[in-house]
């Protein structure tokens, strides 16, 4: 979710970032990282030269607006929404992280958390169509899935009506030994870690067929991914069957 904020603030947006999980701080400390390259460590002991480097950013014209509201509903952000646009703001991109983390606007009985799921997925996609504002958030998989080469629209937990509201999936991919990477430091001294993240594109309406979008070495510190051109995907792809190259 911050790759796709970061990259709609450098396209000019502004975007609605709103946090039902980690704290104002947190998160502002990861926008800054990504933004700047600085690691989040320089970002917290050198708060002016953050600052300075965030400012730069002015000039590409987005603007980030950000808000920690645990248990947020749909309809707060609706009239959220309506009271940015009075102020004068208009929102290009709403990111909310993330959707098992909201509440829907009223509850179930037996296997209710499933049925709040749908609900909030629907309201959100219409607030999107009304508001004309793409919406990202984030949905947790099974535990098979943590570990599993690629992550289809079947490793959806709570929830499989997401796969069929949602307009686009993508999933995070990796296996453990990509979680574990690790490549020579500076100088060849050492080994850092250099995770390995795959992007696969699992579901969409438009979409016919299931593929590895691109594959990317995380860095944590400062919050980016750095594409791999032509890096392939370990073993067999799970939902085909195939080998699939990861680039783009």
């Amino acid at each position: 979710l911050t790759q796709v904020a970061v990259g709609a603030l450098r396209a000019g947006e502004a975007v609605w970032s709103v946090t039902c999980e980690v704290t104002l701080y947190a998160l502002a400390a990861r926008l800054a990282a990504a933004m700047t390259g600085l690691t989040k460590q320089e970002v917290k002991v050198d708060p002016g030269r953050t600052v300075r480097l965030v400012r730069a950013w002015r000039q590409t014209g987005g603007e980030f607006l950000v808000e920690y509201h645990p248990g947020a509903t749909v309809d707060w952000m609706a009239s959220r929404l309506r009271g940015l646009e009075a102020e004068g703001r208009r929102i290009g991109l709403v990111v909310v992280d993330y959707l098992d983390l909201m509440k829907a606007g009223r509850t179930y009985g037996d296997e209710g958390r499933r049925h709040e799921l749908a609900e909030i997925c629907r309201d959100l996609r219409a607030l999107g169509v009304e508001a004309n504002v793409p919406i990202w958030t984030a949905k947790g998989v099974n535990r098979k899935a943590v570990s599993k080469a690629v992550v289809t629209k079947a490793d959806l937990s709570e929830c499989f009506d997401v796969a069929y509201i949602a307009d686009n999936i993508f999933a995070r991919c990796a296996t453990d030994g990509e979680r574990r990477r690790t490549e020579p430091g500076p100088d060849g001294r050492g080994e850092v870690r250099a995770p390995i993240v795959r992007l696969f594109y699992a579901a969409g309406r438009e979409a016919e067929d299931e593929y590895t979008v691109a594959a990317f070495r995380r860095d944590n510190a400062r919050q980016r991914w750095v594409e791999l051109p032509g890096y392939g995907l370990p073993g067999k792809d799970a939902a085909d069957g195939r080998a699939v190259s990861g680039g783009a």
